[in-house]
């Protein structure tokens, strides 16, 4: 985690096996945080607490050029996309 007034990292969180993250989201008022790294793995984590445990993960199968997408919903849900092994694939989760 960086610190923007210090420019300095604070912590450093283990979840993609030692591989690059390319993407960062939270989710807006809570504290809980989703990365997309180059292991193909879409992380949620739970920061709450000064934890920083991976709760979740999905296996994308593709780390191309394209990031996640993170939308919140009308109803408070959020939706997930990310791109497939196929190049015609968007999958989604929610």
């Amino acid at each position: 985690m960086w610190n923007l007034n210090t420019r300095r990292a604070e912590t450093v969180v283990e979840g993609h096996s030692g591989n690059s993250v390319v993407w960062v989201n939270t989710l807006r008022g809570t504290d809980t945080l989703i990365s997309q790294g180059r292991d193909m793995r879409v992380c949620l984590w739970d920061l709450s607490e000064g934890r920083r445990a991976v709760l979740d993960s999905l296996w994308t199968g593709s780390v191309g050029f394209c990031q996640c997408s993170l939308l919140e919903m009308s109803t408070g849900t959020h939706l997930l996309a990310f791109a497939g092994q196929q190049t015609e694939e968007v999958r989604h989760q929610q």
